[in-house]
């Protein structure tokens, strides 16, 4: 499959094989280094440079760069973080109008572009898209964010949204047990399956149950409601499976 692409920088097109995704080089027109992206950039971001509004950007990264931590060489990088921890954190009323989740979305896009394959700005982007966009974006971020390197972290956000936003017990099972397969030290992701275990009838491997007893977790740490939706999600798939015999 061919890759039409632009350069970020000066915009000139470059058209590729898909075999060469990640692979990177300079620009023959302004020299700037980037790599070759993937379809899914391709599907979600195309035209984002009609999307980007550089004076915007530039003013984000003024009002951003004084609480940057200087020992941080990747700028674009350096102002996703500081922006999420600032915002609504301690930090915030430190920084005149605090940028817009659709300010910080068009920053980690444009990195995304310099940087195709990097997993924490895909899982960043699901955390922005959260705030903003429809749940279906946010999953395809998160997912992109587990595939490029497996981690407990969007494991445990593809759980949730499988849960709260798509009410499909068995990919919130399945996406919680790979977070406990990849060493997830959080609570949530054992509170749940305490829950979900017992609901289908099962009992909850041994390692699990001594990762939750680490994280401190309980099946009475889930809300009522959530608690009371697992049980009718079982239910409803028990009820389904039964009627496929």
């Amino acid at each position: 499959m061919t890759i039409n692409f632009n350069c970020p920088e000066c915009g000139k097109k470059y058209s590729t094989e898909d075999k060469n995704i990640g692979f990177k080089f300079v620009c023959k027109q302004c020299k700037t280094k980037i790599q070759v992206p993937d379809d899914f950039i391709q599907e979600n971001l195309n035209d984002i440079e009609k999307l980007l509004d550089e004076k915007k950007y530039d003013d984000v990264w003024k009002k951003i760069k004084p609480y940057l931590n200087p020992k941080n060489p990747h700028k674009e990088i350096g102002i996703i973080y500081s922006i999420l921890a600032t915002k609504g954190g301690r930090n915030c009323v430190r920084i005149e109008e605090t940028p817009t989740w659709e300010d910080i979305a068009k920053i980690i896009d444009k990195t995304i572009i310099k940087d195709p394959t990097n997993s924490d700005l895909f899982y960043y982007r699901g955390v922005v898209s959260n705030g903003f966009e429809p749940p279906e974006k946010a999953y395809k971020y998160f997912l992109k964010s587990y595939k490029l390197r497996e981690r407990a972290d969007a494991a445990e956000m593809l759980a949730l949204f499988s849960f709260n936003d798509f009410d499909n017990i068995t990919a919130t099972k399945k996406w919680f047990e790979r977070a406990a397969d990849l060493g997830s030290k959080s609570s949530t992701v054992y509170n749940f399956l305490l829950v979900i275990y017992p609901e289908f009838g099962e009992h909850m491997p041994q390692q699990y149950l001594d990762q939750a007893e680490i994280a401190g977790s309980s099946r009475y740490s889930l809300s009522n409601e959530a608690f009371q939706k697992i049980i009718d999600l079982v239910e409803e798939e028990k009820k389904r499976l039964e009627d496929q015999i």
